[in-house]
Formats: structure tokens, sequence, C-alpha cells
């Protein structure tokens, strides 16, 4: 996917990178002599290199002015009433930076390794408003079902690296989940009912307002489903792997139905990562023979196009259906935060092939003698785990791990994959 160059004659990347500079040396001041207006404007100055970093592919810099911008967020909660005069007429609202900052925090959390998630700053504190008795709008609906993703993955994101302990745990746990179904029922007949009122001669952009809104609310649907328990000795979630193919093919029709891509798209029939993408780091290297996109490049903080295609890619049981999710992801270049599209298609690509040439959950170990894909990958076959390390400003090292070498503990080691961008 195209990027930002790295040319230091670009008079806009210079000042950029000055300004980037001087927002860090900002954070360095001493907490005595900041305001809340100064957290406030540093909070904003992060968010905006933070979405200058991925544009350029970044990623590593990216969650840098990230975890500076969440720990002011801190900061600022533990210092500072949120009622006062200096926090109320900033012209940037701290709602809505705590409604970013929020998002692009379980994004973040979504691409790093458990290594990397013990030293990540604490999750902020969220104010999410509760839903009204009816939507009204659009923006209202995708609103609150966007919040209720963000809040039920966050949720998810704690237990995988703190989990509860105690007598009460698992109660605990399990009372959460209840609440998130109960929440989602309620949101889904509101949601039904508001649909219900509006005229079927709607425009392109209200079709595809509802398309956004449709494809949170299937995520969801599939995320609580795969909730099975919460195994208080072991400090673990317990995963249903199997998902219901017709739900996956609802997210994968919704997002080709926005992207606006022709329902025969595939990746091409019996291709392997390696005969597109080099695993070379160096620069001169990295472009080889990337496949055409069908787009030009988008960037948005969140749609949730990324978040479904991944989703199927991921979990679904069915090789074609994660091969067109891949192929979407390939195919229509777009970054959503510091989810890179293209990059996302390679590592599922990854995933699946070697999860197809797979013997006993070991990853890739039929690699040389695959005569016929399987169409259906068995669960103890499926990667579990896919840790991320950055090697470089434009690399990272995947390793990936099967169910049953996640199961047998950290000693166990899986396939890495080296991947530059």
């Amino acid at each position: 996917m195209p990027v930002v160059p790295d040319d230091l004659s670009d008079r806009h990347l210079l000042f950029a990178i000055e300004q980037s500079n001087y927002a860090i040396r900002e954070l360095t001041k001493s907490s005595a002599r900041r305001t809340a207006s100064d957290c406030i404007d540093v909070m904003t100055a992060c968010i905006m290199f933070y979405c200058l970093s991925c544009f350029q592919g970044h990623q590593s810099t990216a969650l840098e002015h990230l975890r500076s911008g969440l720990k002011i967020l801190h900061q600022l909660d533990q210092d500072f009433d949120p009622s006062i005069e200096d926090v109320q007429e900033h012209p940037v609202s701290l709602k809505t930076l705590r409604a970013i900052f929020v998002t692009m925090d379980v994004q973040a959390r979504g691409i790093m390794s458990q290594d990397m998630l013990q030293t990540w700053t604490k999750r902020p504190n969220r104010t999410f408003t509760k839903p009204p008795a009816n939507f009204k709008t659009f923006s209202q609906a995708r609103y609150h079902f966007e919040a209720l993703y963000h809040e039920l993955l966050g949720f998810m994101q704690a237990l995988d690296v703190d989990p509860p302990t105690g007598p009460g745990a698992e109660e605990y746990v399990v009372g959460e989940y209840v609440r998130f179904q109960h929440d989602f029922d309620e949101m889904n007949v509101r949601l039904e009912v508001f649909l219900a009122r509006l005229s079927h001669l709607t425009s392109r952009e209200d079709r595809e307002s509802i398309l956004g809104i449709k494809l949170f609310r299937e995520q969801l649907r599939v995320y609580l489903r795969l909730f099975k328990s919460f195994d208080g000795a072991k400090r673990a979630r317990e995963i249903e792997w199997h998902v219901e193919e017709h739900d996956m093919k609802i997210i994968l029709d919704l997002a080709s139905e926005l992207l606006k891509a022709p329902q025969d798209l595939c990746i091409p029939e019996g291709a392997v990562p390696g005969d597109y993408y080099s695993d070379n780091t160096e620069p001169e290297h990295i472009s080889g023979l990337e496949i055409p996109a069908y787009s030009r490049p988008i960037f948005s903080s969140n749609s949730g196009i990324l978040s479904a295609l991944w989703m199927v890619a991921a979990k679904s049981s069915s090789s074609m259906l994660r091969r067109r999710a891949i192929a979407l992801m390939l195919n229509y270049p777009r970054r959503e935060g510091v989810w890179d599209g293209v990059l996302a298609g390679r590592i599922a690509w990854e995933s699946l092939t070697l999860e197809e040439t797979a013997v006993d959950g070991v990853l890739g170990a039929n690699k040389d003698k695959l005569e016929e894909r399987p169409e259906v990958i068995e669960d103890h076959n499926k990667v579990r785990d896919c840790s991320i390390r950055y090697v470089g400003p434009r690399a990272m090292e995947v390793e990936f791990r099967s169910l049953k070498q996640w199961e047998a503990g950290p000693d166990v080691r899986g396939v890495k994959r080296t991947i530059a961008w």
C-alpha cells in the first residue's frame, strides 16, 4: 500500500516532524506547570501525529504517540475536575477526545503481542452515554452500536491480559457478558424499529449508513456467541471455536457491498503469499509483485470494515469465505487507525496457508505435500495466537501458534514470518 515517503526534503513532512518533536517536549513538562487546557492541547497533538504515523505505515511510532496521549488522559482524570471552566470552555471537547482514545486503544491492543500488552498503559476511563429509548438518527444508532462494540472488545482484551481473581471471578465475568447481551438485545430491537420507520426510497448515503450500523451489529452478535465461560482456575475465558457460516457470510456480504466489490473476488487459486510478497525487509525488495488494487487507498479513524473482514478471515471455518475476505483486504487498501488492511490481509493469508497445511496442531507441517486444500479447517489446527513484534519502522515478525500449541503453554513456539511494507 502506498505510504508517505521518508523524504526530509518534503517541507510539509519537515514541518510535521518539527511539530511532533515540540509536542513530545511538551509531554515531558513538569506536571506542576501543566493545566487541564495544556493536557487537552497535547492529547490533540498526539492524535494528529498518531494519524500521521499511520499514514506513513509507521505502526510502532504511532503506538508511541498513542501511549503518550493515554498517559496524559490518565493524568487529567487524576489531577483535574472535568467540570472546571478550563476544560468546559476548551474548543476541543474532552468527551470527544476520550471517545477517540478509547477507540484507538482497542484498535492498538488488537495488533499487540502478549509481551507488548503486559507493558501497555491501562485502559482509559469510559464515559459512554446510555442509548436512548428510540433511535432517531443514523449517527445516533451508529454511535451506540460502535460504543458497545468497543466496550465489549475492551472487556475481552482485559480478560486476556489481566483476568480477575478470587472466588467471585467467574460470576463477575458471566455477569458482565449477560449485561452485554442484554444491552445488545435491547439496541437491536430499537434499531429494527428505527429502520422500519424509514422510507424505502433512501439515498445512497443513507444506505451506506445502514450497512455500517449492521456491520457493527453482526460483529457484536458473533463475539457474544463465541463466549462459552470463564475458567477461574486457568484465569482464561473459554471460546466457542465454531461459528455459524451464515453469520460469516452476512458480514462478508455487508463489507463487500460497502466496498462495492465484485461478488466473485477471491485470492488467486493455488497462490501463496510468497508469490506476491517478499519477506526481505530491504526497501528495494518490499514492493515486488503486490496484488493490484481495485480502489485508491483510504484512511479513516474507524469504520468497522477491516475488523469485520478480519473476523471472517480469522474465525470462519470455510476456506472460501476466508479467501474472499483476504482478497477484499488486499484489493481495497485502507487504513483504519493503526490497522492496515493490506498488512492484515497478508497476515490472514499466511495464517490460512499454515492452517491448511497443518498436521495434528503443527502449523505448516504438510507444506510440501499438500495436494488439495481443505475446505474446512479442524479446530486444533486453527491459529489461536498471532503475536506481532516490530523489527523496523516498516517491518514486523509475526509468530503463529495453533490452538494445540497455545494450550501447551508459552514455551511451545510456533511458526514465524517476517512481513515488510
